[in-house]
């Protein structure tokens, strides 16, 4: 089993995926994560990409536009 920790360099590389797919029209987490594991299926599960996507909304980079309690319901773009 890998552990994340033990190589989050390497993990990080995966990150132009999101960046690749994501675009200034509001969809749902979920949507553009399964797009990302169908189009990209590169080992990584959805949970990295939830975490990497929440890290980014804090940074500012992306935007929540219709929050949920259930984080793959809600609905996000690209921040302006």
């Amino acid at each position: 089993t890998v552990d994340p920790s033990d190589s989050i360099l390497n993990y990080d590389f995966y990150e132009f995926l999101i960046w690749k797919r994501i675009t200034e029209k509001p969809e749902k987490e979920a949507r553009l994560i399964g797009d990302i594991l169908g189009k990209y299926p590169v080992n990584i599960g959805d949970w990295w990409y939830a975490k990497r996507i929440n890290d980014f909304i804090a940074q500012g980079k992306i935007r929540v536009v219709q929050d949920s309690e259930n984080k793959y319901a809600r609905m996000i773009c690209l921040a302006e």
